[in-house]
């Protein structure tokens, strides 16, 4: 697609002749560009339930991260997920000890916050143990192209009772995992304690 300009060093506002439906521009076949459409910047690979109260949890979707390069788990833990306090991690390929897999975190909460620092792709934490309140919510991203060392970000929030008080507090993940050679073909999570109730799988849209 080639674009002629009248050599002005500053043109006027570029308006459609007709309305237009809100939406994003794409380019079909022939380079033309089309107004108003639907896009999203994930492809839905999977949505799965778990059931099963504790144990090691997986999406059932075969992968290849070296063609997909990047997922997003969204994830979410409804009810007091044991009565004690709890972690969660993301798992690849039904490796939950492999060394290699380390995590920092910064958890702000009502007052105050701290740091964290461990093993594992950590991706959610229950505070108060029997009296955590009714969710926690999370996204991960994870970059798993082989070649490199396998990176990621996660966020998660929730509540629990201290005391009287609820307290909201919210945690944020850097994570890494030092293998640069093994093909992430599955991925799953793995808690202590507690579980996901529910997760939704995606992979970035790269065309």
């Amino acid at each position: 697609m080639s674009i002629k300009t009248d050599g002005l060093l500053e043109g006027g506002t570029f308006k459609v002749t007709a309305p237009v439906t809100a939406g994003f521009v794409k380019n079909n076949a022939s380079g033309e560009l089309v107004l108003g459409q639907a896009a999203s910047a994930w492809d839905l690979i999977e949505f799965k339930g778990f059931s099963a109260p504790l144990g090691d949890h997986y999406f059932d979707a075969v992968l290849d991260g070296d063609v997909d390069e990047t997922y997003q788990v969204i994830f979410q833990s409804f009810g007091p997920a044991s009565s004690t306090n709890t972690t969660g991690r993301i798992i690849f390929n039904g490796f939950t000890t492999v060394p290699g897999y380390r995590f920092t975190s910064l958890t702000s909460f009502t007052t105050g916050q701290f740091r964290n620092l461990g093993d594992g792709w950590q991706c959610w934490r229950e505070f108060g143990g029997s009296t955590s309140t009714a969710a926690t919510y999370g996204r991960c991203i994870i970059h798993a192209k082989s070649g490199k060392v396998r990176t990621g970000e996660s966020w998660m929030s929730g509540q629990r009772k201290f005391g009287a008080p609820w307290r909201t507090f919210e945690t944020h993940y850097a994570q890494r995992w030092n293998d640069t050679t093994t093909n992430i073909t599955q991925i799953g999570f793995h808690g202590s304690g507690g579980r996901a109730s529910v997760a939704w799988l995606y992979k970035i849209k790269t065309a």
